[in-house]
């Protein structure tokens, strides 16, 4: 029979990590968890729901633990996969998984255009107004990883217009949109209506200058305002929210959901009545556009008020509550680090949930040198307590 002849320190553990990366009638999701010795181990979709247009929150109640988190994952409108980001401890039944509902846009009463991209460019708001892509685009993955979700422009010669319409010009506005620029510093256009000739010292206008970025709109004759935001607030090829809201009187600017720029004391812009809304680049003067900007954009929106400051705080925690980085970690093995070995001699990793029993770990191995480490699957095997063992 095996004795252990020395018991060596309790060594500290270090996590290796796996990484994981991590939309219309409307149906709540639904899912399962598996349990492991009281640790949330992993979550099963069980109903996919649809008509998610950005990510839900899901929270993990019940079952006598805490601590568990998780992430969705959505495709096409339908909750295709949950990670979990924490497995919590201390679980003695199974929990609930609670997936939030689907949510309409934010404000929806307000809207006057709404332009998802989910793979098409559609205004799905109450005006159905006609969306144009000039020179093409390219669908690729949005802010949630969904693949053909977003809509990138080569800053060549592609862009989105509008028709001109009236609606899209209420007295008063909100601007919002996600963007994910190539270059922030090229001298370009991000968001315009109106033009030198047939619309000229109308409209509005949001740019990049090269040396800031830029919102401006016009009194009919020239500038009434121009709100500049320094270039740090954006980051190239990182998704960012843009809000602008104009009062009658007063326009900010936003960036995610942090004001950036402000100005009272205006006048009424000057509404375009000819030339259509451009996204990606400027109006020219014969109906065609320049300045065009390298850019991917997402979940674009205009509403028929100013929203308030609060509103466009919760505007961007609505849009961003799904928003799953390129790189998020989850904890699937433990890392035991062992010391103070004497090399040549024969050793044993344990484990004991009670301090009491004792579980041999992996197999006996002989030590090299004063150091070693066995990398251990929490999913497969007991968490606890760990000690090696010298053997005879």
């Amino acid at each position: 029979m095996r004795q252990a002849k020395k018991l060596l320190r309790v060594f500290s553990i270090s996590l290796v990590l796996l990484y994981g990366f991590s939309a219309n009638a409307q149906q709540t999701a639904a899912a399962t968890v598996t349990l492991f010795n009281g640790f949330v181990v992993g979550i099963t979709v069980t109903n996919g729901g649809s008509g998610y247009t950005f990510a839900p929150l899901v929270t993990i109640t019940g079952g006598g633990g805490a601590g568990a988190e998780a992430f969705a994952t959505i495709s096409n409108g339908v909750v295709t996969a949950i990670t979990v980001t924490n497995a919590g401890s201390g679980y003695t039944s199974t929990p609930q998984v609670v997936i939030a509902a689907p949510s309409t846009t934010p404000f929806s009463s307000s809207l006057v255009l709404d332009l998802p991209l989910n793979g098409s460019a559609v205004d799905v708001g109450p005006n159905d107004f006609t969306v144009i892509t000039n020179g093409g685009g390219t669908w690729v993955p949005n802010r949630f990883s969904q693949t053909n979700s977003a809509l990138s422009l080569n800053g060549v010669n592609q862009n989105i217009s509008v028709p001109y319409d009236a609606r899209l010009y209420p007295d008063e506005f909100t601007l919002s949109g996600w963007f994910n620029f190539q270059n922030p510093s090229l001298v370009s256009t991000v968001w315009e209506v109106g033009n030198s000739s047939s619309d000229g010292w109308h409209g509005f206008l949001l740019e990049f200058r090269g040396y800031d970025f830029a919102y401006a709109d016009f009194t009919g004759s020239g500038y009434n305002v121009i709100l500049s935001v320094n270039l740090t607030n954006f980051v190239a090829n990182e998704w960012c929210q843009i809000v602008v809201t104009r009062t009658t009187n007063s326009a900010e600017i936003f960036v995610n959901g942090v004001k950036v720029a402000s100005q009272t004391g205006l006048t009424p812009y000057a509404k375009p009545q000819f030339t259509p809304i451009s996204l990606g680049a400027d109006n020219g003067n014969s109906g065609d556009f320049y300045d065009f900007c390298p850019v991917t954009l997402d979940t674009v929106h205009i509403y028929n008020r100013a929203l308030a400051d609060s509103e466009v705080q919760t505007l961007y925690a609505d849009e961003e509550a799904g928003l799953v980085p390129t790189l998020t970690v989850v904890v699937k093995t433990i890392r035991v680090n062992m010391m103070q070995l004497v090399p040549t001699q024969t050793y044993q990793l344990e484990t004991s949930t009670n301090l009491s029993s004792w579980t041999d770990v992996g197999t006996q191995f002989v030590a090299t040198n004063s150091t070693a480490f066995q990398d251990i699957d929490i999913i497969g095997t007991v968490m606890g307590f760990y000690r090696v063992v010298e053997l005879p």
